[in-house]
């Protein structure tokens, strides 16, 4: 009997350590993809005014390294910190950013507001 709780009791803790390779697809999937899910995003509501060698406020979203670099007032992008974020408070309308995109420009979305958020969060990676 006494070996068979013992058994019992290494297996479960046995599953409880590890991770299975079902478990490591999800996490991977839930990752949110600047390529795939960010970029399209920041291509349909932002490069209009933010791109290239005119960019406006010299802040230039047409690749990962523009974001990340900011305007030279400083990052827009603060990895890992959404809430911190001028990006994020931009597009949600938040005090700490300028209102974008401005004026008659269709706002964001709620749910791509949350997929840029979710990928700041994620460490606003270049993936």
């Amino acid at each position: 009997m006494k070996t068979a709780l013992f058994c019992l009791a290494a297996a479960l803790l046995g599953t409880s350590a590890s991770i299975t390779p079902a478990q490591t697809k999800v996490q991977e999937e839930s990752k949110v993809s600047f390529a795939k899910e960010i970029q399209p995003i920041i291509k349909q509501s932002c490069l209009r005014c933010h791109a290239g060698d005119r960019a406006s406020k010299g802040l230039d979203l047409s690749t990962h390294e523009g974001l990340m670099k900011g305007t030279r007032f400083g990052k827009v992008v603060i990895a890992g910190k959404s809430a911190e974020s001028v990006l994020y408070k931009a597009i949600k309308g938040l005090p700490g950013g300028s209102k974008m995109p401005p004026g008659r420009n269709p706002s964001l979305t709620d749910a791509n507001i949350s997929l840029i958020a979710k990928w700041i969060d994620q460490g606003a990676l270049k993936n």
